[in-house]
C-alpha cells in the first residue's frame, strides 16, 4: 500500500525511528529500479495482480548468467560500471538530496561536497509534450483498451503507460547528460532550477515502455489470467 501511495503522489506519513517522530510527505513520487527472481513473480497473489501492485511494474526477462567467466564480457561490464559510477558521482555532487548510503556504496569512491542546489524542475519541450499527449490518448482509446474485458488488470496497466513514459523519460534525460562529462559541463545544471527535456528522450522512453509491455505480456499473461479468473 505504501508503494502504491508513493507512486500516485498521495500524502504519506513516515515514522522515523531514530528521531521517534512522524514525518509527513505531501507530494511523494517514487520510482524504484530493482531485480526479482522469476519464481518470485510467479508467487503474486490475486490481490497483488488485481489491486495495483502488478500494474506498477515493468516486467522483462534478463539474460541467462553464463556458467563460465567470459573475459570479453567481464571487461565490457567493468567499463560500463565505471561509466555508471562516474554518472552517479556527478549527480550526487550536484543534488545533495541524492546522498544516501545505497548510492554511496555503489559509487565506492570519495565524493566532493555537494553543491547547495535547489531542486531542478524538468519540463517537456513543446514537441515532447505533443508526443506524450498523443501517446496518452492512444493508450486510453477504445482501440487499445477493448483488447481486454472491463476489470481486467491489463486495462489498468495500459492507462499507466503514459506515466511510465514520463518517469522513464526523466531518468533517461539525466542519465544521458550525466553519462557524458562534456555534456554535463556544458549544461551547468548547478546554476539551473528549470530545464526543458527534448523530444528524443520522450520518443526513447515510449519505445522502451512498449518493448517492456510486450515482454510483460509474454512473461506474465498466464499468471494474470489465472488471478483474474479467481478474482
Amino acid at each position: 500500500s505504501l508503494l502504491c501511495e508513493a507512486w500516485s503522489g498521495d500524502t504519506i506519513v513516515v515514522v522515523r525511528q531514530d528521531q521517534r517522530k512522524c514525518i509527513r510527505i505531501d507530494n511523494p513520487h517514487l520510482t524504484v529500479a530493482a531485480t526479482i527472481q522469476g519464481h518470485n513473480l510467479r508467487a503474486f497473489s490475486v490481490d497483488d495482480v488485481m489491486e495495483g501492485l502488478m500494474q506498477r511494474l515493468l516486467v522483462f526477462g534478463a539474460d541467462a548468467t553464463p556458467d563460465e567467466t567470459d573475459g570479453t564480457a567481464s571487461k565490457e561490464l567493468a567499463t560500463r560500471h565505471a561509466s555508471y559510477v562516474e554518472m552517479i558521482v556527478r549527480l550526487m555532487q550536484l543534488r545533495p538530496n541524492l546522498h544516501n548510503e545505497v548510492i554511496r556504496s555503489v559509487a565506492d569512491s570519495p565524493l566532493s561536497a555537494a553543491l547547495n542546489c535547489d531542486p531542478l524542475m524538468v519540463t517537456l519541450n513543446p514537441e515532447a509534450e505533443k508526443v506524450f499527449r498523443q501517446y496518452a490518448t492512444w493508450k486510453k482509446s477504445a482501440e487499445v483498451q477493448d483488447a481486454w474485458p472491463d476489470g481486467h488488470p491489463y486495462r489498468a496497466d495500459l492507462v499507466r503507460h503514459a506515466e511510465y513514459a514520463l518517469r522513464v523519460c526523466d531518468c533517461l534525460f539525466f542519465m544521458h547528460l550525466a553519462g557524458s562529462e562534456q555534456s554535463w559541463k556544458a549544461c551547468r545544471f548547478e546554476f539551473c532550477t528549470e530545464t526543458l527535456c527534448p523530444v528524443e528522450y520522450m520518443n526513447g522512453a515510449i519505445a522502451l515502455i512498449e518493448w517492456a509491455w510486450r515482454q510483460k505480456q509474454r512473461l506474465m499473461s498466464d499468471l494474470v489470467e489465472d488471478r483474474y479468473q479467481k478474482a
